[in-house]
């Protein structure tokens, strides 16, 4: 998997999370939960108990479950937690939770056409 392009959805992701945020609010959390073809986004902070997504945030979040399908990871869901720091900058963290990866998910190009050749991937 590409891991650049995770970065950067990352960072997008955190982008759109943060725009959100009021002044006053220290802490968000924004979880992906996937169930077979679609996911769903949900954003709260330390003062409001549900945030509407924006597209911006929605599309970063299709683009990231849309790697993890390419790829095959087998990615379930995930959880980014947002912290406010004394400075006014913030802090990230994040969590991935897999189911089973895609059959093919770890090898090389070429070998996965060589299993589904024989119908086995």
């Amino acid at each position: 998997m590409n891991l650049e392009a995770q970065m950067e959805i990352d960072q997008e992701i955190g982008q759109c999370v943060l725009t959100e945020m009021d002044e006053d609010e220290t802490e968000a959390e924004l979880s992906i939960d996937i169930v077979g073809e679609q996911y769903r986004v949900v954003v709260h902070s330390d003062t409001r108990s549900a945030i509407m997504p924006s597209d911006d945030l929605l599309q970063a979040a299709g683009a990231l479950v849309d790697l993890h399908s390419r790829a095959g990871t087998g990615l379930a869901g995930m959880v980014y937690r947002y912290s406010k720091n004394e400075d006014g900058s913030w802090t990230m963290g994040s969590s991935f939770e897999y189911g089973e990866p895609a059959p093919h998910f770890g090898l090389s190009q070429q070998r996965r056409g060589w299993r589904r050749w024989f119908g086995r991937g």
